[in-house]
Order: C-alpha cells, then sequence, then structure tokens
C-alpha cells in the first residue's frame, strides 16, 4: 500500500511540475496579416528583398510576420512572449497558469501547444538535489558496462575470427567501441 501511495504521488509531483514552465505555442495561419491588401514586401527588410531577388525565390506567407491579435490573446492567459518565429508560425511563452495548455487550445487559431521542459532536470549542474546528477551517473555506468561487456566478446571470439581466415576482430570492434562510446 505504502508502495502505491508512494508511485500516485510522484505521479502527481511530476504534473505539478510540467504544468509551470515554457510552452511551444504553434498557430494556424498568419491571421490578418496574410489576408490583408498589403504588399507582402513590407513586411521585409530591402536586405532580405535582394537576397531574394539574387536567388530567385518568392515572397511566401510564411515571410509574414505572426498577428499581433494571436500574441495579444496568448498574453491574455498569463503568458509572457520569451521568442517567436515567423518561418515555424509560433511562440515560446513562459507561464505559470496550471490550466495554460487547455485555455490555449481553445482557441480557434491555435494548431497545437507542446510543453518545453527546461530546467526540471537541472541541466549542467552537478549537486544532489538535481537530477542530472543521477542521469549522469546512470548513463555513464551503462556505457562502462556496454563497453566492458564488448571487451569480453571480444576475447571470447577473438581466436575463432582469426583462423582459418584473418578477418581482423580488432578492427570491427573498435568501430564497435566507437559506437558504443561516441554515440550513446
Amino acid at each position: 500500500m505504502k508502495i502505491l501511495f508512494l508511485l500516485i504521488s510522484s505521479f502527481s509531483w511530476v504534473n505539478l511540475t510540467w504544468s509551470q514552465g515554457n510552452y511551444w505555442v504553434e498557430f494556424t495561419d498568419k491571421g490578418l496579416n496574410a489576408s490583408s491588401s498589403f504588399a507582402k514586401e513590407q513586411f521585409l527588410s530591402p536586405n532580405a528583398l535582394n537576397r531574394r531577388l539574387f536567388f530567385n525565390l518568392p515572397i511566401t506567407n510564411s515571410d509574414l510576420p505572426i498577428d499581433t491579435n494571436y500574441i495579444a490573446a496568448i498574453y491574455s492567459l498569463e503568458a509572457q512572449l520569451k521568442y517567436q518565429s515567423k518561418w515555424l508560425n509560433g511562440i515560446v511563452v513562459e507561464t505559470s497558469n496550471s490550466n495554460f495548455k487547455n485555455l490555449t487550445l481553445n482557441l480557434p487559431f491555435v494548431k497545437r501547444v507542446v510543453f518545453l521542459p527546461s530546467g526540471i532536470y537541472g541541466e549542467g549542474k552537478f549537486s544532489w538535489s538535481s537530477a542530472y546528477t543521477y542521469t549522469t551517473f546512470i548513463l555513464n555506468v551503462s556505457v562502462m558496462y556496454a563497453l566492458y561487456c564488448l571487451v569480453m566478446l571480444f576475447h571470447a571470439v577473438q581466436s575463432d575470427l582469426s583462423s582459418p581466415i584473418n578477418w581482423h576482430p580488432l578492427g570491427k570492434f573498435l568501430c564497435k567501441y566507437k559506437e558504443v562510446f561516441f554515440l550513446s
């Protein structure tokens, strides 16, 4: 019973932690900017227009800025703008509103909302209170164990791979060593 209570309480802590933080909000369209009668060229700098002419690239709706009404509606949900991308048609906001995702998805111009879990694990901080220390330790132990198993396998099959035809097992095992050590 105690184990069940511990599991349930740990999952509820994760939900509380994940409800506060940064969110990527992607919009369905460009809003009034895309349907306006203004020329799209007015939204680009002269250097950008010259590059488009030089490379023969058309000016598309992705070059238009995000509609300010969309950003204002997100502000009204107690969110602060951190970044915006007109080419990806979205913004990154920071909020402490626990119901932000549900409220945002109800807006007609929002395509998707993604939670960005930054700072939860204490990335780069080696202390007993951050999860980064423990995940780094587990990763290093698992890599060391994988390399130990690879060396044991090499010693077990070295004589079999050397005769009657020398298959040069050392080079092959060094490639696997590189994959385990550098790609993990």
